[in-house]
């Protein structure tokens, strides 16, 4: 059987029309070198893809589905399973293969010395008005955020994850490339990697996070990586992402928790930086990164004053909604009760390091990006914006719409 150059694993679960616009896309890369897996995750069989799949009748699309329905870090892992190629990525259901991208993919890995991971940034389309997520709206091109010679930009994947670890800068803070770098959702792994993980590690994807998890073990094995100096794809925000949701609402984050850890998020919390605050990603995103450091014997950098300084600031974000006031103040205790019985030298470095940031966000904001890494304008729709990115991505010269807007 030929083994393709090229996976894109799609795990999905009730998102029909997301799958049937990735595969529109998937349709206009015209690389029969890469192969698409579809693992449609369904638990009602009204919502199931199979026949939307079927009906694009396209030859290097794969669908698959599990026997029972499973957990979605369960379901990431199955369904890379399937993958064949000599390198594999992940795309969500809501991340999508920009047109000409395969080909790009396989410039950057040849003008890299075909690295272990290559990863990419990615534009975003936000809709004016949601359900209609591929209708008029905004669409912002990404660029990296150090463009390298202009195709490739190498990285150290042990230095990426000490940077990452020791947690200057929130995940909104980051530059899209250090956001998006060593992660398979984000960029391709090579099969030969892919082997050492699975005799090292087992399953790259873990609780609670799968991008996370799979990516500090990637970073802590992969021997090469390299950043491709413009994205690959285009991520659709929608009304329907956990992760928005969860970031300033504790409902949504402890539902969301409960649904990963199977019903144990006691447990889970437990094994929390601060243990049991689950309001906070940085909380969440940290005990991850301690728990494959643990579990694993990992030896890269991680400053946990850092990590509990953007807790601190989860918590006291004013976008933030809280169930009720007892919530609210059984999560600020947690936070507090764990600062009180650090030593006073790693209390001090945490307060003043908090009054830092929040000084230089009065200041006018902290952030690794740079000018010109994003450009928006409105559009149309997300075919009519694709339509635009791609000429941009062949080299042509993009002229800015009257309501383009440098970022």
């Amino acid at each position: 059987m030929h083994t393709p150059e090229f996976s894109f694993v799609l795990p999905t679960r009730h998102r029909p029309q997301f799958v049937a616009q990735a595969l529109e896309l998937f349709r206009q890369q015209h690389d029969a070198s890469c192969e698409l897996i579809v693992c449609d995750n369904w638990v009602d069989p009204a919502q199931r893809c199979e026949q939307i799949v079927r009906d694009a009748g396209l030859e290097h699309v794969h669908y698959v589905h599990p026997p029972t329905p499973l957990s979605m870090v369960d379901n990431w892992q199955y369904a890379l399973g399937h993958a064949r190629g000599t390198y594999v990525g992940m795309l969500t259901d809501k991340i999508f293969l920009i047109p000409g991208a395969v080909a790009r993919i396989r410039a950057g890995l040849q003008h890299a010395g075909e690295p272990e991971m290559l990863c990419w940034t990615t534009d975003f389309h936000r809709a004016t008005t949601f359900p209609d997520y591929f209708g008029a709206g905004v669409y912002t091109m990404v660029q990296a955020s150090d463009p390298g010679d202009g195709l490739t930009t190498p990285f150290d994947p042990a230095a990426v994850l000490d940077e990452r670890g020791r947690a200057h800068f929130t995940r909104g803070e980051q530059s899209r490339s250090l956001y998006c770098r060593g992660k398979i959702s984000f960029g391709v792994y090579h099969r030969e990697l892919l082997d050492r993980l699975e005799r090292r590690f087992g399953a790259i994807f873990r609780n609670v996070s799968p991008d996370y998890t799979s990516m500090v073990l990637g970073l802590a094995e992969a021997r090469s990586g390299a950043d491709l100096s413009s994205s690959a794809v285009v991520s659709v925000v929608t009304d329907l992402s956990n992760g928005e949701r969860a970031s300033v609402d504790d409902r949504s984050s402890l539902a969301y928790l409960e649904h990963l850890s199977g019903g144990s998020v006691d447990a889970l919390l437990a094994d929390a930086l601060i243990p049991g605050v689950f309001a906070s990603q940085a909380n969440v995103v940290a005990r991850d990164y301690r728990a494959m450091q643990r579990e694993f014997g990992l030896t890269f950098a991680f400053d946990e004053v850092h990590w509990a300084v953007h807790t601190l600031e989860d918590l006291v974000n004013p976008a933030r909604t809280w169930s009720a006031p007892a919530v609210q103040d059984d999560q600020m205790r947690r936070v507090y009760a764990w600062i009180s019985a650090l030593p006073s030298t790693e209390q001090q470095r945490l307060f003043a390091h908090f009054e830092a940031r929040a000084m230089q966000r009065a200041q006018g904001g902290i952030t690794q990006q740079r000018p010109g890494e994003r450009l928006g304008w409105a559009t149309a729709s997300l075919a009519d914006a694709l339509r635009r990115r791609a000429a941009w991505s062949a080299g042509y010269a993009m002229v800015p719409s009257p309501t383009a807007t440098a970022r």
